[in-house]
Protein backbone atom coordinates (compact mmCIF):
# COMPACT_ATOMS: atom_id res chain seq x y z
CA UNK A 1 0.00 0.00 0.00
CA UNK A 2 1.33 3.66 -0.82
CA UNK A 3 1.29 6.47 1.29
CA UNK A 4 -1.34 7.78 -1.59
CA UNK A 5 -3.54 4.80 -1.15
CA UNK A 6 -4.15 5.81 2.44
CA UNK A 7 -5.91 8.60 1.54
CA UNK A 8 -9.35 8.27 0.82
CA UNK A 9 -10.44 9.35 -2.83
CA UNK A 10 -12.62 12.59 -1.45
CA UNK A 11 -10.12 14.07 0.55
CA UNK A 12 -7.36 13.98 -2.45
CA UNK A 13 -10.48 15.89 -4.12
CA UNK A 14 -11.23 18.50 -1.91
CA UNK A 15 -7.64 19.27 -0.58
CA UNK A 16 -7.25 19.85 -5.13
CA UNK A 17 -10.35 21.74 -5.24
CA UNK A 18 -8.91 24.01 -2.02
CA UNK A 19 -5.95 24.94 -4.12
CA UNK A 20 -7.11 25.36 -7.52
CA UNK A 21 -10.64 26.53 -7.02
CA UNK A 22 -10.74 29.90 -5.47
CA UNK A 23 -14.45 31.18 -4.09
CA UNK A 24 -13.71 34.55 -4.35
CA UNK A 25 -11.29 36.50 -6.54
CA UNK A 26 -7.82 36.82 -5.46
CA UNK A 27 -6.96 40.63 -3.96
CA UNK A 28 -4.18 42.86 -2.99
CA UNK A 29 -3.72 43.41 0.36
CA UNK A 30 -4.04 46.72 2.01
CA UNK A 31 -1.40 48.78 3.81
CA UNK A 32 -3.05 47.39 6.96
CA UNK A 33 -3.50 44.05 6.44
CA UNK A 34 -0.17 43.47 4.47
CA UNK A 35 2.79 41.39 6.65
CA UNK A 36 5.01 43.77 8.19
CA UNK A 37 8.66 44.22 7.32
CA UNK A 38 11.15 42.76 10.00
CA UNK A 39 13.25 44.76 12.32
CA UNK A 40 16.43 43.53 10.82
CA UNK A 41 17.78 41.85 8.14
CA UNK A 42 17.62 38.15 7.57
CA UNK A 43 21.42 37.28 8.18
CA UNK A 44 22.49 35.94 4.21
CA UNK A 45 25.75 34.79 2.80
CA UNK A 46 27.78 37.83 1.70
CA UNK A 47 28.61 36.27 -1.88
CA UNK A 48 26.83 33.18 -4.02
CA UNK A 49 28.14 29.81 -3.51
CA UNK A 50 28.84 28.65 -7.22
CA UNK A 51 29.53 31.73 -8.72
CA UNK A 52 31.16 34.46 -6.04
CA UNK A 53 29.03 37.30 -7.29
CA UNK A 54 27.86 39.74 -3.82
CA UNK A 55 24.66 39.04 -2.87
CA UNK A 56 24.67 42.01 -0.11
CA UNK A 57 25.20 45.51 -1.55
CA UNK A 58 26.98 47.80 -2.31
CA UNK A 59 26.97 46.01 -5.62
CA UNK A 60 29.04 46.27 -8.64
CA UNK A 61 28.56 49.21 -10.78
CA UNK A 62 26.16 48.50 -13.77
CA UNK A 63 23.98 46.45 -11.67
CA UNK A 64 20.67 47.11 -11.34
CA UNK A 65 17.84 45.09 -8.92
CA UNK A 66 14.78 44.02 -10.07
CA UNK A 67 11.74 42.01 -7.41
CA UNK A 68 10.05 39.45 -8.70
CA UNK A 69 6.62 38.05 -7.13
CA UNK A 70 6.26 34.66 -8.68
CA UNK A 71 4.37 32.51 -6.13
CA UNK A 72 6.26 28.98 -5.48
CA UNK A 73 9.98 30.06 -6.27
CA UNK A 74 11.11 26.61 -6.97
CA UNK A 75 9.20 25.74 -9.52
CA UNK A 76 9.89 29.35 -11.53
CA UNK A 77 13.37 28.99 -10.32
CA UNK A 78 14.01 27.42 -13.92
CA UNK A 79 13.02 30.46 -16.21
CA UNK A 80 16.05 32.20 -14.98
CA UNK A 81 18.69 29.74 -15.39
CA UNK A 82 18.66 31.20 -19.17
CA UNK A 83 18.29 35.00 -18.08
CA UNK A 84 21.70 36.89 -18.93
Amino acid sequence: MTAQAAVPDRARREECEAMFWFKKTPEMPTADTALKGRPQAIPTAQTHFVNGAPLQGPYPAGLESAVFALGCFWGTERKFWTVP
